[in-house]
C-alpha cells in the first residue's frame, strides 16, 4: 500500500478536518495516510512515504503585525534538516501535493517554490475570491496519480 504524509496546521483554516477529509478520499485510492502538525518531525520520517501532502500555513509571520498572536504556536523555519528531506523525497521519485496555502509556506527557502514551480510574492500575490478550480493532473504515470483524473472543486 502506498503511504502518504500530511503535514498540517496554521491560522486562518480548517487544517485538521480538511486533512481529515484528503485522508479519506486518498484512503479510496488504497493510499494510507498519517498526519502531524510536528513539521520537523513529520519530514525526519519522510523516506517512509510515497507521497507529502502539505496542508498548512508556516512562515516565520514576520511580515504583518497581525500574525503577533499566533507567532508562538505556528511561526517557523525550515531547518536545513527539513529541507534537505524534501529535496531527497522528490528525488528519489517521491511525490508532493501542496494545497491551498502551501504556497507560503516555508517561504525563506527558494527551493520550496522551486519544487512547486511558484512562490508567494508578499505585495503581489493575493487570495481570489471563491470560485470552482479545474485540478489537472501534471504527472498521470507517477504511480501515485494511478487512477487519478483531472477533476473540478467547487
Amino acid at each position: 500500500m502506498r503511504r502518504n504524509l500530511i503535514i498540517h496546521g496554521g491560522i486562518y483554516h480548517p487544517f485538521a478536518s480538511t486533512s481529515e477529509v484528503i485522508a479519506g478520499i486518498l484512503s479510496d485510492c488504497d493510499i494510507e495516510t498519517d498526519m502531524t502538525t510536528d513539521v520537523e518531525a513529520g519530514l525526519a520520517a519522510l523516506p517512509d512515504y510515497d507521497l507529502l501532502t502539505v496542508n498548512a500555513l508556516r512562515w516565520r509571520m514576520l511580515d504583518h503585525p497581525k500574525y503577533i498572536p499566533f507567532r508562538d504556536r505556528w511561526a517557523m523555519t525550515l531547518s536545513d534538516p527539513g529541507r534537505a528531506a524534501i529535496e531527497q523525497h522528490v528525488a528519489r521519485g517521491g511525490a508532493v501535493l501542496a494545497l491551498h496555502t502551501a504556497v507560503i509556506c516555508f517561504g525563506d527557502w527558494p527551493g520550496w517554490g522551486n519544487i512547486l514551480g511558484g512562490r508567494w510574492a508578499w505585495g503581489q500575490s493575493f487570495h481570489p475570491p471563491e470560485q470552482r478550480v479545474h485540478v489537472r493532473v501534471a504527472a498521470p504515470t507517477h504511480p501515485i496519480c494511478d487512477g487519478v483524473e483531472d477533476f473540478v472543486v467547487t
